[in-house]
């Protein structure tokens, strides 16, 4: 797998940098684990400071097109980062059961 950072587009208000570019590799499309690793290793960042917004990968074709973001301050990141509908059921069936067991 191999990462080519087209664009970094600084958001200051955010507290982050938005980073844009393609990923080829040789078979499947790598997972999002492996894409944050690898962004981690390039930017000299913490891992838990990176976001994968999107990989959008054309049919076919060995590449694909990265979104995603590198947060300054791991206190920022909970307060911007948009929860999927499952995360958002995971933590709402936590909530429930947290009250339930006391």
């Amino acid at each position: 797998m191999n990462i080519k950072i087209s664009h970094k587009e600084e958001q200051p208000l955010l507290s982050r940098i938005r980073i844009t570019g393609e990923i080829s590799f040789d078979k499947e499309t790598p997972s999002r684990k492996k894409i944050v690793e690898s962004l981690a290793k390039s930017l000299d960042k913490d891992a838990a400071l990176i976001d994968v917004d999107m990989i959008k990968t054309a049919y076919g074709q060995h590449s694909a097109t990265l979104t995603g973001y590198a947060y300054s301050d791991a206190s920022v990141m909970p307060k911007i980062k948009r929860l999927g509908k499952k995360a958002l059921e995971k933590t709402k069936k936590q909530q429930e059961a947290a009250p339930a067991a006391q």
